[in-house]
């Protein structure tokens, strides 16, 4: 009998999401229906900065009590919960008491994203510059404090909610940080998303005579980012200057290595127009990360460590993070949090107002060890065999 997927996601549900996640080639291979839950109106019903179109497919909720109704009609048999929900809000606390009520089997997505994590690398290492940088954040923003100590007594909620069955999907080489209680628990290892992408991807062989420089751009400045909405990151001023200074920067690299730049946009504003942009190449396509990255000369990730780095890890593709005076002045953490990437691959930031051709060519070659040794610990496991995510997860229905 077929299997309903119910998949609950508490953002706004893009094409983007749809293709990542391999929801096509899971509904065709296994023959299952797949229910996209779309609760950002419920979870952040005054976050509006996703500027992508929605997925057609997904349902969207206005309030709690709409969703449980929803729910409730469903047959329970052969149905399945697919929960990629937060545990940091009372109104995500709400729903998994819930769906602990309805007895359904629960698949928890737990996928490292492709890179380590801000909290990874801010709390589980220190040093006395990441220190001061937390404690003039909380200065700055006390409200920060407030957030920290509301997550931690959520997570001593979430536990007091006891489950039948959760399959836990462990991506990278972490341990899962769950706070909850099961009859039966596993934990199924899978690929992050953009390595898994690859996996299903790779088979097609694209070479090019002219090989594009990658452009991995972030929302901001122009476009509203987490950081300025979640927790009023302070807004760069001269956006101009930001723009025009990228694209002094991409005019050179075209100068020096006879190519173009092309800019793929954050999946978060995919198909809208960004007018600083208006001379370069713009791919807006959904998946143009994962198509153009293996053809490429280089990858250049912008201020924030873009997810989409493992396309140029997988394929070994040379990868820069790029500075400027500006950045430092509005990202000093996302800065340091990009050299210590940097050094994770063997690889260094690029002032894009002071550079030379050689401090990018002498690191051309990228180093094997460092790459297998970030990809055996963020993408994949060793023990897993190359097969995508959609075919490991339809195994488990």
């Amino acid at each position: 009998m077929k299997k309903t997927i119910i998949h609950l996601y508490p953002y706004k549900f893009i094409n983007h999401d749809y293709k990542l996640r391999e929801f096509a080639e899971l509904k065709k291979r296994f023959n299952t229906k797949i229910v996209i839950h779309d609760l950002s109106k419920i979870f952040y019903p005054n976050l509006d900065y996703v500027k992508a179109k929605n997925f057609n497919g997904s349902i969207k909720f206005k309030s709690l009590k709409i969703w449980k109704q929803n729910l409730d009609k469903l047959k329970k048999k052969n149905t399945i919960i697919l929960n990629e929900l937060s545990i940091d809000n009372f109104k995500s606390l709400i729903v998994h008491y819930y769906l602990s009520n309805t007895k359904l089997p629960i698949f928890l997505c737990n996928r490292n994203p492709g890179v380590i994590s801000e909290w990874e690398f801010f709390s589980n290492t220190f040093s006395f510059e990441k220190i001061i940088i937390k404690l003039k954040r909380v200065i700055k923003k006390p409200y920060l404090l407030f957030f920290f100590i509301k997550k931690k007594f959520l997570e001593m909620l979430f536990f007091l909610i006891k489950f039948e069955n959760i399959t836990i999907l462990l991506g990278g080489n972490g341990n899962h940080n769950i706070p909850f209680r099961a009859k039966n628990k596993r934990i199924i290892k899978i690929h992050s998303n953009d390595y898994s992408n690859f996996l299903n991807y790779k088979k097609m062989n694209i070479t090019k005579k002219n090989k594009p420089i990658i452009f991995l751009d972030a929302p901001l400045p122009y476009f509203m980012d987490d950081e300025t909405l979640l927790y009023n990151q302070k807004r760069v001023k001269d956006v101009g200057r930001w723009y025009k200074e990228h694209n002094m920067f991409f005019d050179k690299l075209e100068k020096f290595f006879s190519t173009k730049v092309i800019v793929v946009p954050h999946p978060k504003t995919k198909g809208i127009y960004n007018p600083f942009f208006k001379k370069r190449i713009v791919d807006h396509r959904s998946d143009a990360a994962l198509k153009l990255t293996p053809s490429s000369l280089f990858v250049l990730s912008g201020v924030f460590v873009s997810t989409a780095i493992s396309f140029a890890i997988a394929s070994s593709k040379p990868v820069f993070f790029i500075v400027s005076e500006q950045m430092k002045s509005y990202f000093e953490k996302q800065i340091i949090f990009a050299k210590e990437t940097a050094k994770l691959i063997g690889t260094n930031l690029l002032d894009i107002n002071n550079f030379k051709k050689n401090d990018i060519t002498k690191n051309f070659k990228v180093n094997s060890k460092l790459y297998d040794k970030y990809k055996y610990r963020y993408l994949t496991d060793k023990k897993l065999l190359k097969k995508p995510n959609h075919i490991i997860f339809g195994n488990l229905l």
